[in-house]
């Protein structure tokens, strides 16, 4: 896909492999409604993370394909540590039985309690039994299990040289009085 409003791609008829990015997924985006009507056998997603709020639009446009796929992997190196709420979505696309509604998962593995303002589900509760769930469905690697796996860190000084026109800043100056 080229952009935001490309459509193009539909046209083919042998279309193997579809790249999109998170930002074609907005109501706006035409290349998002497109893609409602794949239907996909396999979806990867990088940065799965990024699908923590249910409620976004991203997230809304999102969920019917990865639920419909008949393959789903979700990548992330982020680590989702103590806020069991922003796993939902990942875990309700991959396996919906297993960790059911919104509302009972919130209730059983984020401590949700009623607020001021609403429910606050940012707690954490019933942690083994999460864990133990989790293990079904995540690989979870630890830095320090890996650590010697990665290349050793590369720190760069970049000398930026920053040139001043003086004309542009007498003028600037001139204009804000």
């Amino acid at each position: 896909m080229k952009g935001f409003d490309d459509c193009d791609f539909l046209r083919r008829s042998n279309i193997k492999i579809v790249i999109a990015t998170y930002s074609l997924l907005q109501n706006r985006s035409a290349a998002a409604k497109v893609l409602e009507q794949f239907q996909f056998k396999c979806v990867i997603v990088d940065e799965s993370h990024n699908l923590k709020e249910k409620n976004s639009q991203r997230c809304k446009l999102a969920m019917p394909l990865l639920k419909g796929a008949k393959r789903l992997v979700l990548l992330s190196g982020t680590p989702a540590l103590a806020r069991p709420v922003e796993l939902w979505t990942q875990l309700h696309c991959l396996n919906a039985d297993a960790f059911g509604s919104y509302s009972y998962f919130t209730k059983r593995y984020c401590n949700a309690r009623r607020g001021r303002f609403g429910w606050d589900v940012s707690g954490l509760s019933n942690a083994d039994e999460l864990h133990e769930k989790l293990k079904s469905l995540m690989v979870r690697r630890l830095k320090a299990d890996v650590l010697q796996e990665l290349p050793p860190k590369q720190r760069s000084i970049v000398p930026v040289k920053i040139q001043v026109r003086l004309n542009q800043i007498s003028l600037l100056s001139q204009s804000t009085h």
